[in-house]
């Protein structure tokens, strides 16, 4: 059996991940005493208020060796997603997808393969003293765009729809919610990799103007 030391070695660190930015973190140190060529071995990790674990470091001083960092990518702590919501005038905006991960079978067989069904969920929340008041120019109140790891467009959920052209105002009274949900399907479009989608309103007024992004990966398998 091999023993660990911990030691807390600071409570107010800041870490910068994809996930966000996490403000008094507590450091852990471990060391093995026991454990032959410890003294060349350096575990750390970082814990975020409420969030837990953000940063996982492995580190050896061995000649060809080097240090192996983790860093918290997304997650949904307790119905908060990360990085997927922020905060601004009382204003909570969020986006969420039914997986993170999706899978393409393409191998052969008698049956054809359906591809996976993403759902998206956008949630605009007034939790601020007055209204929101978003005025849009026609019936095409947002849009959704799918990039790949490159930037590239992949989807956009306006493309080949049409909507009635008229100027009208939505409003979002105090307390009050804003839902959005839509599909799509992880198509032949799709190639192995990470691809990020963002949801925007399309409002014409500075007021208006909300948006959202998240990231999800693509497995295809042969």
């Amino acid at each position: 059996m091999v023993s660990a030391i911990l030691t807390v070695t600071s409570r107010n660190d800041v870490i910068k991940t994809h996930a966000g930015i996490f403000k008094d973190c507590i450091r852990i140190d471990w060391k093995y005493p026991g454990l032959i060529g410890s003294q060349n071995l350096l575990l750390r990790q970082w814990f975020a208020p409420n969030v837990g674990l953000v940063r996982y470091t492995i580190r050896t001083l061995l000649q060809g060796a080097g240090t192996i960092d983790y860093y918290l990518y997304q997650a949904i702590i307790g119905m908060k997603p990360y990085p997927n919501s922020s905060a601004s005038r009382g204003v909570q905006v969020s986006l969420s997808l039914n997986r993170y991960k999706f899978t393409i079978n393409r191998m052969p067989g008698p049956t054809r393969n359906l591809p996976p069904v993403a759902t998206l969920r956008f949630t605009l929340a007034n939790n601020s003293s007055t209204p929101i008041t978003m005025r849009f120019n026609s019936g095409n109140m947002y849009d959704i765009v799918v990039r790949d790891s490159q930037g590239q467009e992949v989807w956009r959920w306006s493309k080949g729809k049409y909507f009635i052209t008229i100027a009208f105002p939505k409003t979002i009274k105090p307390g009050e919610k804003w839902t959005v949900n839509e599909s799509f399907n992880i198509d032949s479009k799709y190639k192995k990799g990470a691809y990020t989608i963002e949801f925007y309103t399309t409002a014409v007024n500075p007021g208006g103007k909300f948006s959202s992004k998240l990231s999800f990966l693509v497995n295809v398998v042969y």
